[in-house]
């Protein structure tokens, strides 16, 4: 990956097996990529198969759950059709001269922004049936009671990728540390 972007930026110059090397690189992120959004999906439609008998009864609740299906299954396909896989199948050759440009990168950068937000939209419809189930069975607690849990839900929440991200960003800091070059 490194060797790829250092070359592609002209940072660095090709070596010997480079174009064998990147093509690899580039073959195995295809894999890769399909591979997340096929795991992904499939905790996503897990969920789903699991909450369906929940409301079963409630004709609200199949009509909500009958969408929820459609529109992750739909955004599903759409993150997997969306990768760009001429930029990473077609020899390396092509991809160093076709994929750097401006239409490319932008096209990446708006791909990743669309299925990141489809990836959140599908989890908060599909974990919003569950809401809908417990408020339509009459299963609802006082209204102050709710508010605790949902504040506790994403405080935690919060605190998990904040800590994530942190720790992320604190081992990137110290490998920028001078005293260490």
């Amino acid at each position: 990956m490194y060797e790829l972007t250092n070359v592609s930026t002209g940072v660095a110059l090709p070596y010997a097996h480079f174009l064998h090397n990147a093509h690899r690189f580039l073959v195995g992120s295809n894999v890769t990529l399909i591979m997340f959004y096929v795991g992904l999906w499939s905790i996503k439609l897990g969920f789903l198969v699991f909450f369906y008998r929940l409301g079963d009864q409630i004709r609200t609740y199949q009509t909500f759950w009958w969408i929820v299906l459609v529109f992750t299954v739909a955004s599903g396909l759409v993150c997997i059709g969306d990768i760009q896989y001429h930029c990473l199948s077609d020899p390396t050759e092509k991809v160093l001269v076709n994929c750097p440009t401006e239409s490319a990168i932008r096209f990446q950068e708006i791909t990743i922004k669309l299925n990141c937000a489809l990836d959140v939209v599908t989890d908060v419809m599909i974990f919003a049936i569950v809401r809908v189930t417990v408020v339509s069975q009459g299963y609802t607690t006082s209204h102050y009671q709710a508010e605790i849990s949902w504040l506790c839900f994403w405080s935690f929440m919060e605190f998990s990728i904040a800590f994530a991200a942190g720790k992320h960003e604190y081992g990137t800091l110290n490998d920028r540390d001078p005293s260490k070059q």
